[in-house]
């Protein structure tokens, strides 16, 4: 078991729409579950993330970057200073409802309550975007609604030419995190437990293919959180 989480089976399963309605409307990390064993992590874990994004979909002031299951908004608003504009689109009320009282910034920043998938299908202006991005939270879509997103992206988002994918659960490396359980397997592809469905690289290429992109892999630095089994995935066109 990796030290930067709880143990596996010591929390419920993730209740993406009501757990986060449990703590402090103020505790950010908290609701999204950006924390080792119930406190946040550090300041220079985040840096590190925020800088890995940046780098990853090599943002700058140019672009309108579009961060799909956003959450409440505390890691998007790392970005802000990073791109010109920005929207956030997440199917949770509760945490859409804290990303708009704390961080947006109307007209240019703001957050949307929405199915991931609808939106990448329904958006009237897709041109507008010119990155997107998904960090810790494709591993709790389903596979339909993950297949759905990124063929959307891919055939609507013509100016998206980079997605990230961060933080998602490496299937090769869940023995680090489930120790030698005997009965984790099942676990590895419902999205509704606690870390949500586990990919292999080799899965993710073959799923991203598929949808119109080539995938590229990358780890975060082995001092930061849950890096020991997790990877980052980033997306550019076929």
């Amino acid at each position: 078991m990796h030290p930067h989480e709880s143990p596996a089976g010591s929390v419920p399963d993730y209740e993406y729409n009501e757990y986060p309605k449990s703590l402090p409307p103020d505790d950010f990390w908290g609701q999204v579950r950006r924390t080792r064993y119930g406190k946040p992590i550090s300041e220079d874990e985040l840096r590190v993330i925020v800088d890995t994004i940046e780098n990853g979909l090599d943002l700058s002031s140019e672009d309108f970057l579009l961060d799909l299951a956003c959450g409440n908004g505390a890691l998007s608003n790392r970005l802000f200073g990073s791109c010109r504009a920005f929207l956030g689109v997440d199917a949770s009320e509760y945490l859409i409802e804290v990303a708009k009282k704390n961080f947006e910034r109307l007209p240019d920043f703001g957050f949307l309550r929405r199915d991931v998938a609808e939106f990448a299908w329904e958006e009237p202006e897709p041109q507008r975007f010119t990155k997107a991005m998904c960090y810790a939270g494709f591993q709790y879509l389903n596979r339909d609604t993950a297949e759905r997103t990124l063929m959307g992206l891919s055939q609507r988002f013509q100016n998206v030419d980079t997605v990230f994918l961060g933080n998602v659960p490496d299937k090769e490396r869940a023995q680090v995190f489930f120790g030698f359980e005997t009965d984790y397997e099942e676990k590895l592809s419902e999205p509704t437990s606690q870390i949500g469905v586990w990919w292999s690289e080799m899965e993710m290429h073959e799923f991203a293919a598929a949808a119109g992109w080539i995938a590229s892999f990358q780890r975060m630095p082995e001092h930061v959180f849950n890096a020991n089994y997790r990877f980052d995935a980033t997306l550019t066109r076929s």
